[in-house]
């Protein structure tokens, strides 16, 4: 009998994927471990990586007046707050690309060290190529995800161009053959009940 549940080291993923595009959405988020060993990882695999980590505003805020370990923010990769009225921005996406390749992970996974590590927590990974196209369907709506995030109006004016590098990256993996049987849904426009 197959093994239904594979063990995915994210930081190990992270660190071997070369991505030239991450992005990341969280509600918790420890800047330390992101910019110690998860940028770190990213910048080791492709130096030049275009990163941006959309966290909720109350982890935004909390970073922020909290004084801790922000070097690289915004000088090398875009920490942006999202600020949804009368919501809280709870998703957990990783979105790497490559040139021809791209990777989602969905789960319950925060932008922390016990996210990664040692909390109880559950991740998918979809992985598609330019050349061989799988998920379609997800890419696309994770592509209409991000476009419904800029259109809100909940992230800074001066992210939208970050974030529509994003959209149109992820729009570019949206061909291909849609398994059905994969769905990517978000409450963003309409409870998921």
């Amino acid at each position: 009998m197959p093994e239904l549940i594979t063990p995915i080291d994210l930081l190990s993923d992270i660190t071997a994927s070369k991505a030239r595009l991450a992005f990341f959405t969280t509600f918790s988020l420890d800047l330390a471990f992101f910019e110690s060993e998860v940028f770190q990882a990213l910048q080791t695999a492709e130096k030049d990586v275009q990163t941006v980590v959309l966290v909720d505003r109350s982890a935004y805020l909390e970073t922020a007046l909290s004084g801790r370990f922000v070097r690289k923010a915004e000088s090398e990769y875009r920490f942006l707050p999202f600020t949804p009225p009368g919501q809280t921005f709870h998703p957990k996406v990783f979105f790497l690309a490559g040139e021809d390749w791209a990777r989602l992970y969905v789960g319950s996974a925060n932008l922390t060290r016990t996210g990664f590590s040692r909390n109880l927590e559950i991740v998918d990974r979809l992985e598609t190529t330019l050349e061989s196209p799988r998920y379609g369907g997800c890419f696309k709506a994770f592509a209409e995800f991000v476009k419904d995030l800029v259109s809100s109006g909940a992230v800074p004016a001066n992210a939208e161009k970050s974030l529509e590098s994003v959209r149109a990256t992820a729009q570019r993996f949206g061909g291909g053959t849609d398994d059905k049987s994969v769905v990517f849904g978000s409450s963003f426009s309409r409870p998921l009940w």
